[in-house]
């Protein structure tokens, strides 16, 4: 449960400080502050008062830290004028890792996940006639698919012929229009309470990691 609570966080656009107070507050990977380490760092000022009193000490130092080496190092590479944003995206990455001796493993996570392959379609094996399980499971599929496609036909064949039987009233059946305004209605409810009701949930996840934790 907690997990799908940091991967439905990790979803949301949060402000840099705010996520950082957020994963100290309830422990989570630090690994996963990189992208916030590097907004603090890249961005031209510095931090205020009020944002030093949200965070930690040893996080206010590890930014101070890391934004004078990314300054030395955009020096180094001949940079006129440098500041803490000239550094490197790979370069700065490295600063923040060591700085904050962040799991690297864990921070590139998602693009080794990216690259693992997919598992190798086995070969089928010859039956006992000779034809293969793959094209008697073809067979059957395509079997099988061409009785549901006849099905299909027969049931809008008779929803057309419902639609045109005149009502009691003398008018005609206006099934399908009737249908395609209920899922336009439908639609529109859910875009009115599907944000309220993904709120409700990360309160509930929020609360839950907080017991936990």
């Amino acid at each position: 449960m907690k997990q799908l609570a940091v991967d439905e966080l990790q979803k949301l656009e949060i402000e840099p400080i705010e996520k950082i107070t957020t994963y100290d507050r309830y422990n989570i990977d630090k690994s996963l502050l990189l992208p916030a380490y590097k907004l603090l760092c890249k961005r031209a000022s510095r931090m205020s008062a009020e944002e030093g009193e949200r965070l930690k000490m040893p996080t206010i130092l590890g930014i101070h830290e890391a934004r004078e080496r990314a300054l030395r190092s955009a020096a180094e590479s001949g940079c006129r004028s440098p500041t803490s944003a000239d550094a490197g995206d790979e370069e700065l990455d490295k600063i923040l890792i060591d700085v904050f001796n962040l799991n690297s493993h864990a921070t590139n996570r998602q693009g080794a996940q990216s690259q693992v392959k997919p598992d190798p379609v086995p070969t089928p094996k010859p039956g006992v006639n000779g034809t293969t399980n793959g094209t008697r499971s073809s067979l059957l599929g395509s079997s099988t698919q061409n009785n549901n496609q006849q099905k299909d036909r027969d049931k809008n064949k008779g929803k057309a012929k419902l639609s045109e039987e005149p009502t009691e009233g003398g008018g005609s059946s206006t099934e399908f229009s009737i249908s395609a305004v209920e899922k336009k209605v439908e639609l529109a409810v859910l875009n009115f309470y599907l944000p309220t009701f993904i709120q409700s949930v990360m309160t509930v996840v929020f609360a839950y990691v907080a017991l936990v934790v």
